[in-house]
């Protein structure tokens, strides 16, 4: 894989994500552009870059969206979204050779496929973290089944647009220096 394709892309989505994130949001739902890229990747990266860039889309991600707490300023924690993007990327290396990995309808099913076990551990790991291990320390206005709906109509969404977006990645394919499929060199597209 090519990183510094890699990053314009990743710069590019975290642009629409935080560009297009007033514009697109339905209800305080924001769709997430960065999970769109890493499902890309995990389509068809070798396992290292997929490990790679999905804790870097995590670290991004725990970096550009800070946890809205009531009665708090924003909270940044660095941490459950580079574990939930390394699991879900992980899951998406076990189950991309079940599918044919040149479909947008791919790139959208391992965007629910990853997002659901990102999501997950992220909910568990700031829950977790929550607990009030120390008296009076409890975290005011989080709660793990309204973070779970949220995070399922927003994993949904993504899926959504990742169709069209899927099939403007899969027309990059060749910049990316992606490693042949069991051998066989990819057609290229005219």
């Amino acid at each position: 894989m090519r990183w510094p394709v890699f990053f314009l892309f990743v710069y590019l989505a975290m642009a629409f994500e935080q560009g297009l994130g007033n514009l697109l949001e339905i209800k305080r739902v924001n769709p997430s552009f960065l999970l769109i890229v890493g499902a890309f990747i995990a389509i068809s990266a070798s396992p290292k870059a997929v490990v790679w860039s999905s804790l870097t889309l995590g670290l991004l991600s725990d970096l550009i969206h800070p946890l809205q707490l009531a009665g708090l300023a924003d909270v940044t924690i660095i941490g459950p979204s580079c574990i939930g993007y390394l699991a879900g990327g992980y899951v998406a290396v076990q189950l991309r050779g079940l599918m044919f990995r040149d479909s947008p309808l791919t790139i959208g099913l391992m965007v629910v496929a990853m997002g659901m076990f990102a999501h997950l551990i992220i909910v568990v790991a700031l829950t977790v973290r929550g607990l009030p291990f120390m008296p009076g320390d409890p975290v005011i206005g989080w709660h793990a089944a309204d973070q779970l709906l949220r995070r399922f109509f927003i994993l949904m969404y993504t899926a959504v647009l990742a169709l069209p977006i899927g099939f403007a990645l899969l027309r990059t394919d060749s910049l990316w220096g992606f490693p042949s499929v069991m051998g066989y060199r990819r057609l290229r597209r005219t």
